[in-house]
């Protein structure tokens, strides 16, 4: 194949990232460039000039959670796709990283198929959202879920506690 797509994978579980490196090194049109395990690592691979075509990237990180991560690299970085993971089907977390600037979500649930074809119609600048993520952002009677301040900024919980 020609180019293959330049690929950072992003958790902070060992065991996940190393998984869905293992399951993706089979996937002939991707070559894993770096792995993360924090915000913070993403970014100083970045500035490293290890620059992906797509970054696939848990929400919930420490450090830097995913959708600051997300919105750094907007901010500071010109042209790296980003598609978010998580196992929290939360209506709340979708819209934060769509708003800033995710092309793609899906769940860890998903199969090695379709995060591969994220990946692939992420990387030639489409959208992708899994059905179930979908589903979600549809869904009028979605509560919103505050179970963990992970998703929060440090200023976001400096003012909650004022």
């Amino acid at each position: 194949m020609e180019n293959k797509t330049k690929l950072i994978v992003a958790d902070d579980h060992h065991l996940v990232r190393q998984g869905i490196v293992s399951l993706l090194e089979d996937v002939d049109f991707v070559e894993i460039i770096g792995e993360a395990s924090n915000g913070k690592q993403v970014l100083d691979l970045l500035k490293s000039s290890k620059i992906p075509d797509v970054l696939l990237m848990d929400v919930d990180m420490p450090l830097l959670s995913g959708i600051e991560t997300l919105e750094r690299i907007n901010q500071e970085f010109f042209g790296i796709k980003i598609i978010m993971l998580t196992m929290l089907n939360n209506k709340d977390i979708i819209q934060r990283s769509v708003d800033k600037g995710a092309k793609g979500f899906l769940f860890k649930n998903t199969s090695v198929e379709e995060l591969a074809m994220a990946i692939k119609k992420v990387a030639i600048g489409e959208t992708y959202f899994s059905s179930d993520v979908a589903l979600t952002l549809l869904n009028k009677n979605t509560t919103p879920q505050y179970q963990s301040l992970d998703i929060l900024t440090e200023r976001e919980i400096e003012i909650l506690r004022y």
